[in-house]
């Protein structure tokens, strides 16, 4: 599955856009599972900002809340991410990202400390379905291995 949708987002960007806009991102999306739901919300691009917040809930109960910030510039993007508990006390280091792709509905991320840093990649992109498709990639476990998150995500708003 996960190559599949790795596919079509590496299909998605035939032309990359000029200037970075991730406007395309705000709304609250939302992906239903049977002992939860994730839901995000990003507000709209402003003064080259787009911020958002993410909540995973699993069982009525909130394992996870994400602060997300993407910093727009003319040709290039970063993404910031922190990992909170629901007291919102810090359960991780930050994450920092730079755009190596940035199409109009689509943007890549790659971990700015480098190739052996996890996560490795992040994608966001819309397909045709009208769906937010989130792609992590290069996620370190404990025992060395590696493994990838994806989502799939509905407009609620």
């Amino acid at each position: 599955m996960a190559m599949v949708i790795a596919a079509a987002a590496a299909a998605l960007c035939a032309t990359p856009v000029a200037s970075s806009e991730l406007g395309w991102l705000a709304g609250t999306w939302r992906a239903q599972r049977d002992d939860g739901y994730s839901e995000v919300t990003f507000g709209p691009q402003h003064n080259g900002l787009v911020a958002g917040v993410l909540r995973v809930v699993q069982e009525h109960k909130t394992i996870l809340v994400e602060v997300i910030s993407f910093e727009v510039r003319p040709s290039a993007a970063d993404l910031f991410v922190r990992h909170l508990s629901s007291d919102l006390s810090t359960r991780e280091t930050h994450y920092r990202f730079r755009s190596v792709e940035l199409c109009a509905n689509k943007s890549v991320f790659e971990n700015k400390d480098g190739p052996s840093a996890s996560p490795q990649r992040s994608s966001y992109w819309i397909h045709d379905d009208g769906k937010l498709h989130v792609l992590i990639e290069g996620i370190a476990a404990a025992d060395g291995s590696t493994r990838n998150y994806e989502s799939e995500l509905e407009r609620v708003r």
